[in-house]
């Protein structure tokens, strides 16, 4: 499952840094947690982006729709099953945005 966070530039031209202001994307199911990009580097985003002023940019995060352990890049070997999750995106210091979803078989 590939999810898309998009930042909105409110001031004036500037770059975003993934490696100073980083995203990071966790998938919780109740109070459970499932996974989280804070749990290894190599899932992400990276690079940097030119921000106009009042323009938008983009990246992508892909879940595998499998769990992680917190500070490890294992994931599980089952794929998780039908159920509600949520997904939480947030770039450092900023707001936290959710999105609410179903995995079905």
């Amino acid at each position: 499952m590939t999810f898309t966070v998009t930042v909105t530039n409110q001031g004036a031209a500037c770059v975003w840094n993934l490696k100073t202001l980083p995203v990071e994307v966790t998938v919780d199911s109740g109070s459970d947690r499932i996974w989280s990009t804070g749990d290894c580097a190599a899932w992400a985003p990276k690079g940097s982006h030119e921000v106009a002023p009042g323009k938008s940019a983009s990246v992508t995060v892909k879940w595998p729709t499998k769990r992680s352990a917190s500070g490890s890049c294992s994931l599980s070997k089952e794929q998780l099953g039908t159920g509600t999750y949520v997904a939480s995106a947030q770039v450092k210091g900023g707001a936290t945005r959710q999105y609410v979803m179903q995995l079905t078989d």
